[in-house]
């Protein structure tokens, strides 16, 4: 008991500080926290043995693991320990708790296979000649940002804006060999999109395991058959993107079949299966990842927000954004 608490001691006076000016910052993203936690850990001689760093989280509830043979350090510098989801839903037996913010639990079973997050990387594509002046994508953050509340997974945001190329992603894509791949389609963007889409699927160069491909966005809903008849293995969502890239996660997670994913469209034995959608809560989607927010600065680029999705009226005949609620929802005034 005592060498515990020596760790927890040591891991508040050296680290916690500054982790927690870190986590103040939320553009800074979980991987560059994890890559300096683990930096400043290979120094400690009672911590060196702590084999692995998970970052995982957004803003309030960022949580930090530290895991080795027998236990893990969990910090969470934003919000109470004991609010922590993983701690929740795994309801270790050995807890240790040093401060509100700071404990040391037991490695189990149910703990190691709940950190094996999945890795999934979200690219919003680009076109300038269609959107010259870069925008934050609130496409994929916000789906990052719902991701990293429930801690479903390891994120990645890869946004052409910041001068990415279709080869980048093929490149990121074959290094980092995602389980999923999202991609938003908007328009003026099918070219980039169909050439990453084939590259994926066409060629087996690519990766050397077979990702979950999911397109989203307005062009992915307005022509999923399309899509999915040219390629088979894609899966389209059909409307907001969080409970979908969420039960997609769980599925690859062997946690659900396909068919109980919410909003999606897939091929089953050459038949076009369509799952129905459930609109998310408002109040519910934390701030989108803002991993991208200083290369946006960097590149003149434009902040934007949501705080309202859907029309009153949505009945436009011209209006292709069925991937959009049929009724006009906004946040509460809680």
């Amino acid at each position: 008991m005592s060498k515990n608490i020596q760790i927890l001691e040591e891991f508040e006076t050296e680290y916690s500080k500054e982790i927690l000016t870190l986590a103040r910052k939320p553009w800074i993203s979980p991987d560059r926290i994890m890559n300096h936690i683990q930096q400043a850990l290979n120094t400690s001689n009672s911590l060196r043995n702590y084999e692995k760093v998970i970052v995982s989280g957004e803003t309030d509830n960022l949580s930090i693991y530290v895991i080795g043979l027998d236990n893990l350090i969990v910090y969470t510098p934003l919000m109470n320990i004991e609010d922590n989801t993983i701690l929740l839903e795994t309801s270790p037996d050995l807890w240790i708790k040093y401060s509100d913010h700071l404990c040391l639990v037991e490695k189990t079973k149910e703990i190691a296979d709940r950190l094996t997050l999945p890795d999934v990387v979200l690219i919003n594509l680009s076109v300038k000649d269609v959107f010259p002046a870069p925008r934050f994508a609130l496409n994929v953050a916000s789906l990052a940002g719902y991701i990293r509340k429930y801690q479903k997974a390891n994120v990645k945001i890869i946004d052409m804006q910041m001068g990415y190329t279709t080869r980048d992603i093929l490149e990121y894509i074959r290094n980092f060999s995602p389980d999923i791949v999202g991609i938003s389609i908007s328009f003026g963007q099918t070219s980039p999109a169909l050439s990453i889409l084939q590259r994926i699927f066409l060629e087996q160069d690519v990766t050397q395991t077979s990702p979950l491909v999911v397109a989203g966005n307005v062009i992915s809903a307005f022509v999923s058959e399309k899509l999915i008849n040219t390629f088979p293995n894609l899966v389209i969502c059909n409307g907001e993107g969080e409970l979908s890239v969420v039960g997609l996660i769980d599925y690859v997670n062997k946690r659900v079949s396909l068919d109980q994913v919410p909003g999606i469209s897939y091929q089953s034995e050459g038949t076009l299966m369509r799952t129905p959608a459930i609109e998310v809560d408002m109040d519910d989607l934390p701030l989108p990842a803002m991993d991208t927010v200083e290369a946006l600065i960097n590149n003149n680029g434009a902040l934007t927000m949501e705080i309202s999705r859907g029309c009153f009226h949505s009945a436009c005949s011209f209006c292709p954004r069925t991937h959009k609620p049929r009724r006009w929802k906004g946040l509460s005034h809680q």
